[in-house]
């Protein structure tokens, strides 16, 4: 039982570290774009700001999709003895995946390459779609394993 509440709150933290990546990104896209009426010197820090707090948000991000990804495996191969019982096996991976091709598309962001903005925005969106499918995949999988 203790395995799907870290599994849960895992899950919660996830979606909130998404929000607050989402909402960050927003915002320092707007910053770089349309700068505020501030001096030169407070914009650039508050971007640089900005972009500490999306940079560790996304670490934290990563962290928990392989954590879940982590007790998925474990947990139904110990209950089970194998995987592949429900749609929520692909829908996991899917979602992993995404988050690792954000990540790594954010590392070549920081690297100059243009074409990686675009990149990082579409997995992004795909990882919105692909935790929505896992959120409602996965309360019919912890049903299972319920009393």
């Amino acid at each position: 039982m203790w395995l799907w509440r870290a599994a849960a709150w895992s899950m919660g933290g996830a979606m909130v570290a998404y929000v607050i990546l989402a909402g960050s990104g927003f915002f320092i896209f707007r910053w770089i774009r349309q700068p505020a009426n501030l001096p030169e010197d407070e914009r650039r820090g508050t971007i640089t700001t900005l972009a500490m707090v999306h940079m560790g948000f996304g670490v934290v991000m990563v962290l928990l999709i392989l954590f879940l990804l982590a007790i998925g495996v474990v947990g139904t191969l110990g209950h089970f003895g194998s995987l592949g019982h429900s749609v929520h096996l692909p829908i996991g991976i899917l979602a992993v995946q995404l988050t690792l091709v954000s990540a790594w598309s954010a590392m070549q962001i920081l690297q100059g390459k243009s074409w990686a903005r675009r990149v990082h925005l579409i997995s992004n969106g795909g990882i919105a779609i692909a935790l929505l499918l896992a959120l409602i995949s996965g309360w019919s999988v912890v049903q299972k394993y319920l009393p």
